[in-house]
């Protein structure tokens, strides 16, 4: 919204973002059963942090373009992609499998939870202390992930030697394709999370044309700031 006020802009940086998240989880998936799991899960934290707090410096030095927060959204997708089968495959060496359940209900809540508090917090912060400033917040999260993976113990793990590679990839394609229930569940979370949730990429767009008009007719004290991305501050 600071580099440009245009939806089509905001949806393609969404669109940067979720195209390699989807198409590489597979894949990432099949290296997380061959790589170990704990490994894998902090060089995706380094990587996401490194992104992260580049873009930090890019947006506080002001030499950020609109096409660089694409490239980074794309890297920040796939470093999602590379992360979150890792996350799900350390839970059970974390966990006794006798609450596992209640351990995944819980770390759905938090995950849901977070979509909800963390724009607000987000956009408390940008408010309070700048776009780029927040970033080195969340690269400051990463900062505190990839500490609290290092310092995990894991008991050694026991791999199978076969089914790597494309032969793992190919079966695990069939065995979603020969059970009906989790081929129509996958199927449900897909077009959920690529329909269902569209509305959340158009909140800016929808809080700067509702907000500005709100404020314009609450106040003449406030004045539109165009170099700011359509924001308002008070003169």
């Amino acid at each position: 919204m600071e580099l440009d006020e245009s939806s089509f802009w905001l949806g393609l940086v969404m669109l940067a973002s979720a195209v390699p998240t989807i198409v590489l989880s597979v894949p990432a998936g099949v290296l997380a059963d061959r790589m170990a799991t704990r490994r894998l899960l902090l060089i995706s934290q380094v990587l996401s942090f490194g992104a992260h707090l580049t873009l930090a410096i890019l947006v506080v030095t002001d030499v950020v373009e609109l096409w660089i927060v694409i490239v980074w959204a794309i890297i920040s997708g796939a470093f999602t992609a590379l992360s979150t089968p890792a996350q799900n495959a350390i839970l059970q060496r974390l966990i006794e499998m006798r609450v596992m359940a209640s351990a995944v209900a819980y770390n759905s809540s938090i995950w849901n939870s977070m979509r909800i508090v963390g724009p607000a917090l987000g956009g408390i912060l940008i408010a309070a202390i700048g776009t780029g400033q927040a970033f080195f917040v969340t690269a400051g999260g990463f900062a505190i992930s990839i500490a609290l993976i290092a310092s995990l113990q894991l008991a050694p793990h026991i791999r199978d030697a076969q089914g790597h590679g494309d032969r793992g990839l190919s079966e695990g394609f069939r065995y979603i394709l020969s059970r009906p229930i989790f081929f129509a569940t996958i199927g449900l979370s897909f077009f959920t999370s690529i329909f269902g949730t569209s509305y959340v990429v158009l909140l800016p767009i929808f809080a700067d044309d509702l907000l500005s008009m709100s404020v314009r007719a609450d106040s003449a004290s406030w004045r539109r700031q165009p170099a700011l991305g359509g924001c308002w501050e008070r003169s």
